[in-house]
């Protein structure tokens, strides 16, 4: 079944290497933007999105690829703009189609 490998949270994505760059669980709202970087298996045909639980409100992500008939892996990335508003503890989650979570990650956001 679908299945998380990696998941990071970073500052970007590099386009050409396909990795995370400047990975970590603290950023400050001057940031303007937390990637969420994610390495899955068994996802052909199937759609994962990241749920961002910031500040008092939660914002569900777009749906995404989770991959393809023939790859064993497949790597996708999503992004959230922030700012004051979202400063303190908060959590992301990478959930299925059938809204089960896959993978829970904390994050601090500092205003």
């Amino acid at each position: 079944g679908l299945a998380v490998l990696e998941a990071t949270l970073c500052k970007d994505v590099d386009r050409e290497t396909r990795k995370p760059v400047g990975a970590s669980d603290a950023f400050r709202a001057r940031d303007g933007r937390i990637w969420c970087f994610m390495k899955l298996s068994g996802g052909a045909n199937r759609k994962v999105r990241t749920v961002w639980h910031l500040g008092e409100r939660t914002h569900p992500g777009i749906w995404l690829k989770a991959g393809a008939y023939g790859a064993e892996t497949w790597r996708t990335w999503a992004y959230k703009n922030i700012d004051e508003t979202m400063a303190g503890a908060g959590r992301v989650e990478i959930v299925d189609e059938k809204g089960l979570v896959l993978h829970t990650m904390p994050v601090r956001i500092a205003p």
